[in-house]
């Protein structure tokens, strides 16, 4: 994640996803920003949804009228995810990740600041590793690695993971990383649900937990933003406050 992303069509689906979730479960989440610094490219400007209201406000009017507030780069900041409650009581670890980073302390303080929360949020640049680029080499920062996420998963968190697509066949790609994530963390169960550029994949080890919830949670609500990759679309409501100080 950087901050220059904050705001665009890929959040408001992500914090639509996350507010779903937060409310139906009562769960705490712990969100990993895994935050690198600003790059002054061109990513994070896909906000011209924010100008067609009739189309996307009502997903998630509260949080549609949080992020039309964000008028220009000073207000691009996940500091606002936080100060406008746009994901209901969640924890937040917001240290800078570098390419060189002890990316085992890193990980370590954000299992203990996540102690109370039974899910935990990931937001990689890109998503999950790659065999092209191994820790501690150039972008390694925009990566989440197999074995960080062990320890969450030991711990008894359900945790959900934002992974861009890449240029391949997506079917097969999905169906490779679930099944990579699943060995990864010995969860019971692994599923993904897709938007046009996104894959969030969710890992879990309670057959009961988290599952059920989305599914009953989102499609009703975000139709033709969000699909189940067995084609299934996901459903429900939404009712969390957010607090941008109106």
């Amino acid at each position: 994640m950087k901050n220059q992303y904050f705001g665009d069509i890929n959040d408001y689906r992500k914090y639509g996803l996350l507010r779903c979730i937060a409310e139906a479960t009562g769960e705490r989440i712990g969100v990993c920003w895994m935050l690198t610094a600003d790059d002054g490219g061109r990513d994070g400007r896909k906000r011209d949804y924010l100008a067609r209201h009739e189309e996307y406000r009502h997903y998630d009017e509260p949080l549609f009228r949080a992020l039309s507030k964000v008028t220009s780069p000073s207000q691009q900041h996940v500091r606002y995810a936080e100060r406008w409650n746009l994901i209901p009581n969640a924890a937040y670890y917001t240290e800078l990740l570098h390419d060189t980073a002890d990316r085992e302390r890193y990980f370590g303080d954000a299992l203990k600041r996540f102690k109370e929360c039974g899910i935990v949020f990931f937001d990689p640049d890109n998503g999950l590793e790659t065999a092209t680029t191994p820790k501690g080499r150039k972008n390694s920062s925009k990566y989440l690695y197999w074995d960080e996420l062990a320890p969450f998963a030991a711990a008894g968190k359900s945790l959900v993971i934002y992974q861009h697509f890449p240029r391949v066949n997506r079917e097969k790609y999905v169906a490779e990383r679930a099944a990579l994530l699943k060995k990864a963390t010995g969860a019971k169960n692994v599923m993904a649900f897709q938007t046009a550029h996104v894959v969030f994949f969710v890992a879990f080890k309670k057959r009961n937990s988290i599952l059920p919830v989305i599914e009953d949670t989102v499609n009703n609500q975000w139709a033709n933003q969000f699909k189940k990759t067995n084609k299934q679309r996901l459903s429900g409501k939404l009712s969390a406050n957010i607090n941008t100080g109106e």
